[in-house]
């Protein structure tokens, strides 16, 4: 008697997501298609601080402290843990509509303006509809066209980070860069150190190069790239301080009545303090009917012949309803600080609007 063959495994909905992202650890960990410039970062770090170490932290932990390299470490373990919760989780992606909410807009707009107004404490903004996510999108909200996903709070598509930078990862978006920056002086104020000491020895500023001239070029390294970190980090203070986007300030589509504060502190609280929303996508749930049948639509009429099929089990105990909640109450009070989003009719009168 031969044995049962096993059933295949429904797939999962990281499997099927229509984005470009790619997917590590059965779905815990999203990150952007494009991962050579994470991986170039995360290098060109190591790289310089194992350098720093070698060639001058052995001689400042001998000669001055042996806090000066312990130090340089544990800032260093940081910035590549921040600089890893940004590039690998969810920036804030909005899911796509369903074949059921995309078919009712298209009835419902038909040929008329793929926007809506609506009102929020008593300010108009056009929301504009997304013909890849099928979605109006919410407040800013942008479509990424690396990721091919709508974000949440977009502010920028990071290539040296490998991700989205949006709601969801901002704040450490924000702390890479303010940590890498004192990264950096530390580790030019190290070998200076280490040159100036050895100048010391020697006699002669030369002879010191000569002696250790890695600490020449660790030091003009960080020197030269310092920089550019630097008026990064102090572009996004000044726009955490305004609670804006780099997509904001670049459109100039910044709403301060609705988006700050008034107080640079308070804003800055929020931004870097606030409550973290949780994620929108169920990636680790199984997938349903619509979203399996969805991705094998996509992979035949994709040019690569070498893609299979999604399984499609025969029964599933998941209707052909939305998979996700609904906006009015997960993305409306997120994005509009907890005001419900009105709808302006055509003769002047506001209600509820409901996003599908």
């Amino acid at each position: 008697m031969s044995a049962a063959k096993p059933l295949p495994v429904t797939p999962r909905k990281w499997e099927v997501f229509p984005g470009r992202n790619i997917f590590f650890c059965s779905g815990r960990i999203i990150t952007a298609p494009n991962v050579y410039g994470f991986c170039i970062s995360m290098g060109l770090i190591i790289v310089t601080n194992a350098a720093f170490i070698y060639f001058d932290g052995i001689y400042l932990a001998m000669n001055v402290t042996p806090a000066l390299p312990v130090a340089v470490s544990i800032l260093l373990v940081f910035v590549i843990s921040i600089l890893c919760r940004t590039a690998f989780s969810d920036p804030g992606i909005i899911p796509r509509a369903t074949n059921d909410e995309a078919k009712f807009w298209t009835q419902q707009i038909g040929t008329s303006a793929w926007t809506r107004t609506v009102e929020i404490k008593g300010t108009s903004l056009t929301l504009h509809y997304c013909y890849t996510c099928k979605i109006f999108r919410p407040p800013r909200a942008n479509h990424c066209s690396s990721c091919n996903n709508c974000v949440e709070q977009f502010d920028h598509h990071c290539p040296w980070v490998g991700n989205c930078v949006g709601k969801r990862n901002y704040r450490y978006f924000y702390i890479f860069l303010i940590s890498l920056t004192f990264l950096c002086f530390f580790i030019i104020g190290g070998s200076v150190t280490h040159l100036v000491l050895l100048s010391e020895e020697e006699g002669e500023f030369l002879k010191a190069i000569q002696v250790s001239p890695a600490s020449v070029v660790i030091a003009g390294f960080c020197f030269f790239i310092v920089w550019s970190i630097l008026g990064l980090a102090g572009y996004h203070t000044y726009l955490t301080f305004s609670s804006m986007t780099t997509n904001e300030a670049i459109r100039k589509r910044h709403n301060k009545k609705l988006y700050a504060t008034g107080n640079v502190c308070r804003n800055a609280m929020n931004v870097l303090c606030g409550p973290m929303q949780p994620s929108y996508l169920n990636l680790r749930e199984e997938a349903t009917l619509e979203e399996i049948d969805n991705a094998n639509e996509r992979k035949a009429q994709s040019s690569m012949s070498n893609l299979q099929p999604v399984y499609r089990p025969s029964s599933m105990a998941q209707s052909l309803g939305s998979i996700r909640p609904e906006p009015v109450q997960s993305l409306g009070p997120e994005t509009a600080n907890n005001h419900q989003l009105t709808e302006i009719t055509s003769n002047g009168q506001t209600q509820p609007l409901h996003l599908i």
